[in-house]
């Protein structure tokens, strides 16, 4: 097994290579929070830059409408889009993530800080999809009746984590 001790202290081209991949990114300190500008930034520049390439989405197949809570910055839209052009989108996340990815709206693709509003904009949902959020919001338990409660013909739950307290 390598260490980060062994990549970093050079030797093979190998090793010189895995070094400038696991050097640490410049930052302006702790990172705590999903508000954080600098990881607001990444998440954003991430997004633009994702490509879908061959990623296969049945679900997506001639579905309309798609709120996506704690879609970040619409990478999800891009791979749906492939298979419903004329799909329309709308990403719910936090007030500085909604901000921020706004740049890249367009008339498909907008971004809300509130089910509500993004309800408004969309109307009728055929898809309400989320991947790995709720467990990160101050109170699940609301937030899952406020989704539930939007009667979308399909929920598309991925990557949930959840605790039963007794």
């Amino acid at each position: 097994m390598i260490s980060r001790f062994d990549i970093v202290a050079g030797g093979s081209p190998m090793r010189q290579r895995l070094a400038r991949l696991f050097r640490p990114m410049p930052s302006a300190g702790e990172i705590s929070g999903y508000e954080h500008p600098e990881l607001l930034e990444l998440v954003f520049r991430k997004a633009a830059a994702f490509q879908p390439g061959g990623f296969e989405w049945p679900d997506m197949a001639g579905v309309s409408s798609v709120l996506d809570f704690g879609g970040g910055c619409g990478h999800h839209y891009k791979s749906a889009v492939r298979h419903s052009p004329d799909v329309r989108w709308a990403v719910v996340e936090t007030p500085a993530m909604a901000k921020r990815a706004s740049e890249i709206a367009t008339n498909r693709l907008r971004f809300f800080s509130s089910i509500d509003d993004a309800h408004d904009w969309l109307g009728d949902i055929d898809m309400m999809h989320s991947n790995s959020a709720l467990q990160y919001t101050d109170d699940a338990i609301k937030t899952l009746r406020e989704l539930c409660g939007l009667r979308a013909r399909t929920m598309l739950w991925l990557n949930m984590r959840c605790r039963v307290r007794s």
